[in-house]
Parts: C-alpha cells; structure tokens; sequence
C-alpha cells in the first residue's frame, strides 16, 4: 500500500499579504510599546516598583522566548542595551546593577508590583526585603500594608 502523498497548497497571495500586513503591525506595535517605556524611564518619574515592571515589560517585549535553560534576569546584552538606551544627554541613568536588580524584583515579586507601587512599600528596601520573604509572607504584609498596616512594624 502506497503512503498517502501531502498536498503542499500555498496560500493565496491575498491570504499570504494579510498575514504578513498582520506580522509587520504586530512589530510596530511592539516598537512603539517600547519606544513609550524607554520615554517613561528617561523622564525618572517611576517609583522604584513601577520601574522594575517597565524594565521587564520591555525585556518581555525585546525577547520574548528566552533560551530554555536561560534565566531571563541573566540577559546581559538586554541589560547592555537598556543601560545605553535610557542615556539623557550622554549621562547613563540607569546602571547595569540597577536594571538587573529590578528584574530581579520583577521576575521574583510579579504580580505584587502592580499592588506595591505607590504605596509605603514602593521603595527599594522593602522591595528586596519583600523579596528576601516566603512568598506567602509576601502576599500578607502586602495585603496589610494596604489595610494600613504600618510598613517599618511589619518588615521588622
């Protein structure tokens, strides 16, 4: 018995334009997202936890399938590029430690960061204090921060 042979039926060229139109607005999208965060950290009005959340959202954008056995906070060259990048006026803004330490803060403290940011925990010390936390202690504190828990009481 004879295998079955594949068809190989190509597109249409109409079908092929679409989903090519499609690619090429999907990468613009994505260069204009990322033309806004680097707008938004060189104006320097982030707090510390909105910051560490653009940084990643542009490594996400940037990179998006990170090598399997590759830690993404372990980019280097994304790291590089994000350090010269947000330079104002030929002064580099953001050192390599400060975006790797954010991503560390972003990877780690996830979707706590949308919480944290603007609230008494937003700043660096608690951040990597919160960090340093089981993750379960991690959501109480957060949850009693905004309760109006007092913030140096509770990270003691």
């Amino acid at each position: 018995m004879k295998p079955k042979r594949r068809s190989t039926i190509k597109p249409p060229p109409a079908v092929a334009s679409a989903e090519r139109a499609s690619a090429e607005l999907g990468e613009r999208l994505v260069a204009e997202e990322i033309a806004a965060i680097k707008t938004r950290l060189r104006e320097q009005r982030n707090s510390e936890a909105e910051r560490a959340m653009l940084f990643a959202r542009w490594r996400d954008l940037a990179h998006p399938k990170p090598h399997a056995t590759a830690r993404r906070t372990h980019a280097p060259t994304f790291v590089a590029e994000a350090s010269i990048e947000t330079k104002v006026g030929g002064r580099t803004i953001y050192p390599g430690r400060t975006i790797y330490r954010d991503l560390l803060r972003a990877d780690e403290l996830d979707a706590l960061l949308q919480k944290i940011a603007g609230t008494d925990l937003d700043r660096g010390k608690y951040l990597d204090a919160l960090r340093a936390r089981p993750k379960i202690e991690r959501e109480r504190i957060v949850r009693l921060v905004l309760k109006g828990g007092d913030v140096e009481e509770l990270m003691s």
